[in-house]
């Protein structure tokens, strides 16, 4: 399998990478603006070049080995972008520069994107970008604020780290995942934290600022009866059963809304998002951001 990665096109490529943020086939087709029958076809020339296997190992086959993207605009899907890290040229789908009152058709510098991010998401944007750069995790989702002259959204984007030949990531994917917030205002504060745990293991490994999220600050690993005790009785078996399932079906993408406990009978909402990649031992290693809104 890993040495027909080489023998991918570019646009077999960003299936696989759309595939990879957990988009369905429908949702790849609009993105690629392509039919149903197109993008099957593109799954045929996938697996005669990898092989076959399901389509979560053929998707996990291609992130763990990180191909290399080209530098054609249609590369990237109607909602993406791809940063050059060498360059730090940013390019961008037309409707992503529109948004930023951006020129389309033509790649701008990433600074130029900062200025859409609301001030107090920029720190927290900013670093978790960085861990995919500097290779901490391959996949991570984040959430921000984006300011417009009209309106203030709340934007959820995927990221995946792209290796080169030296094994160091040289591009960042980037792609916008649907997911709205109802509420008539925007949030005042978004709080994120993130943590690995490589299944069956059932230790989750978490960062600062999810054990500062849960109260519990400078904890680095926690038990799965640790960690239930943060979350509302109600929401942990469906949570994990969720996750079973998800696994067993080759499910690459899993988002859920919990609660969790906090003083009293106090409960907030949260949403997680779970990026389960098989690695080619069979072994899967799931990697989660847990998301909270002020």
């Amino acid at each position: 399998m890993v040495g027909g990665l080489s023998k991918l096109s570019d646009r077999e490529k960003i299936v696989l990478e759309l595939a990879a943020t957990g988009l369905a086939d429908k949702e790849i087709g609009r993105d690629l603006s392509i039919s149903l029958n197109t993008l099957r076809t593109y799954w045929s020339r996938i697996r005669t070049k990898l092989g076959e296997g399901t389509r979560a190992s053929l998707v996990a086959a291609y992130v763990t080995r990180q191909p290399r993207f080209g530098h054609d605009t249609s590369d990237v899907p109607a909602r993406g972008w791809i940063l050059d890290l060498k360059t730090e040229m940013v390019l961008a789908s037309d409707e992503h520069n529109r948004s930023y009152g951006l020129e389309p058709g033509m790649p701008h510098h990433r600074s130029l994107y900062a200025g859409g991010v609301h001030p107090g998401d920029i720190s927290e944007a900013s670093r978790q970008l960085e861990s995919v750069i500097v290779g901490d995790v391959p996949i991570v989702h984040i959430v921000f604020r984006t300011v417009f002259p009209r309106a203030v959204e709340t934007v959820h984007q995927t990221l995946i780290g792209i290796k080169g030949e030296d094994g160091q990531v040289e591009k960042v994917f980037g792609t916008k995942v649907d997911a709205h917030d109802c509420r008539p205002h925007p949030p005042t504060g978004i709080r994120t934290g993130r943590w690995v745990r490589h299944h069956p293991n059932y230790d989750f490994l978490i960062d600062d600022d999810l054990a500062a999220l849960l109260g519990k600050p400078g904890l680095k690993v926690l038990t799965l009866d640790e960690l239930v005790t943060f979350m509302h009785a109600e929401d942990v078996e469906l949570a994990l059963r969720d996750l079973d399932k998800a696994i067993e079906t080759g499910t690459s993408t899993l988002v859920s809304n919990i609660r969790l406990k906090e003083t009293g009978d106090f409960q907030r909402w949260a949403r997680i998002w779970r990026e389960i990649v098989t690695n080619p031992d069979g072994s899967v290693d799931i990697y989660g951001t847990l998301a909270v809104f002020d």
